[in-house]
């Protein structure tokens, strides 16, 4: 709460960026927010028909598989279902009666695991596994701050909202910044800005992330803040 509050007195009288490619320092909130449409789409059938950035082809462009067990992201980036984690205490089970048991997702910056629906796992001889939630990222001991710290230029992105599919198969996405989006100046908090547009790849925000903060939980989900190297921002917006 008192986070909140001082992010909404630091947010008046914002000024104006110009739209362009920045380091981002996202608060967890924010990330999660994002992070989720990168878990969503490991999804094994989209994987095998060639319409997801986890489908494999060779140099012809011919499909020829998924793309487990290669380096995507950036090796920080380590992704678990865990329901049993201390911040969550799920139940085991989803209410389809298919089991939710820890399973690595992506370890270090590698994906190891698809979602197979019970049809798609049995037309492929697999087992199914439903969905790779609840999400647990694995964080540090780094607070925000310190990360805001450590940058000497960007921006500090509070929420993201809006988040919509530009492209499905490179998981392209567009979306907007909201409840706070301020300016990063010599490691500080210079000045709060207009809420900005975004189109970026999501596979490629995990690419470059560079840095973590210890881990909160966010709804059914556990995450950390982090820093990405660079983040498209396409436009300004008016919106609040």
């Amino acid at each position: 709460t008192e986070q909140l509050i001082e992010r909404a007195m630091l947010s008046l009288h914002p000024r104006e960026v110009s739209p362009g490619t920045y380091p981002v320092v996202f608060d967890g909130a924010a990330f999660a927010d994002l992070l989720s449409w990168v878990i969503g789409n490991l999804e094994a059938r989209a994987a095998d028909e060639g319409r997801s950035f986890m489908s494999r082809t060779d140099e012809a462009g011919k499909l020829v598989g998924n793309r487990l067990g290669e380096p995507m992201f950036s090796p920080i980036v380590q992704v678990q279902r865990d329901p049993a984690h201390p911040l969550l205490q799920l139940g085991t089970f989803f209410s389809d009666g298919l089991s939710n048991r820890y399973t690595e997702v992506i370890k270090d910056g590698v994906p190891q695991a698809l979602a197979y629906s019970r049809y798609w796992a049995a037309q492929q001889g697999k087992q199914p596994t439903g969905s790779l939630t609840p999400i647990v990222m694995s964080g540090s001991h780094q607070s925000l701050a310190d990360l805001i710290a450590q940058t000497e230029r960007g921006i500090l992105v509070s929420r993201a909202w809006y988040v919509r599919y530009v492209n499905p198969k490179t998981l392209l996405v567009t979306g907007m910044t909201r409840d706070g989006t301020f300016w990063i100046e010599n490691g500080q908090i210079a000045y709060p800005i207009k809420n900005l547009r975004f189109n970026q790849s999501l596979p490629e925000m995990l690419r470059d992330v560079d840095a973590l903060t210890a881990v909160q939980r966010y709804g059914s989900s556990v995450i950390p803040g982090v820093r990405v190297r660079a983040f498209n921002f396409s436009s300004v917006t008016d919106s609040v």
